[in-house]
């Protein structure tokens, strides 16, 4: 009985064969893609006594679900369809994807040997949705605010004890009185020193009586 199972078990862990090399690879046209958009696909492979035909191809997605075209009968074939359902082997193929409403997932085929029953999966490799642009604006516009001072400084005010009245409080602006000063002739400086000179002779004069008159002299 113990062979019996040991045996079972042997040929249903070898009737799938995942290969870590496998002969199966791919790529994408582009790997930013649109919600139910169609994208064409690049496969990559060597076949040696087999034709294309005797294998099929099934699409796998982490996010979401994903639909592969068969032109054999010009439909669309979902992920989680029948193996006779799903196209052959072709060099070229399109997908499409639905409810792809993440920023990123993740793609991957399934390659199934008609004639032995093996199946082989390819490299899982990354795609990213338009989503992903939302995120970049905001990192995008938030370093343009703290670099270049987007955000502009509200003016200290202050208030009045009543509320009624809001003054600004801003510096002192000299460039008016430089421009008066240098308005002034120079003559008039010179005159002006002459008047200080005679005021203060007569304003000293005036107190110098006045302090003898009262017995400081």
């Amino acid at each position: 009985m113990k062979y019996l199972l040991f045996i079972l078990l042997l040929v249903c862990m070898c009737e799938i064969s995942y290969a870590l090399s496998t002969n199966f690879d791919f790529s994408l046209k582009s790997y930013l893609v649109d919600n139910e958009h169609e994208v064409q696909v690049e496969f990559g492979y060597s076949l040696t006594g087999y034709k294309e035909s005797d294998f099929s191809v099934r699409p796998i997605v982490e996010n979401g679900s994903v639909e592969i075209y068969n032109d054999e009968n010009s439909s669309w074939v979902t992920s989680s369809g029948l193996f006779s359902s799903f196209p052959s082997l072709k060099k070229t193929m399109s997908v499409r994807f639905k409810g792809f409403v993440v920023e990123k997932s993740v793609l991957s085929f399934q390659i199934y040997n008609l004639k032995s029953g093996e199946s082989y999966l390819t490299p899982k490799k990354s795609v990213w949705s338009k989503k992903v642009y939302e995120k970049y604006d905001e990192k995008v516009n938030a370093s343009l605010e703290s670099v270049l001072g987007a955000k502009d400084e509200e003016p200290e005010v202050i208030e009045t004890s009543q509320g009624a009245v809001v003054i600004e409080k801003k510096p002192p602006n000299f460039e008016n009185v430089f421009k008066f000063v240098d308005a002034i002739p120079i003559n008039y400086f010179f005159y002006f020193g002459i008047g200080v000179f005679v005021w203060s002779v007569i304003f000293g004069f005036k107190f110098l009586k006045i302090g003898k008159r009262n017995g400081y002299g």
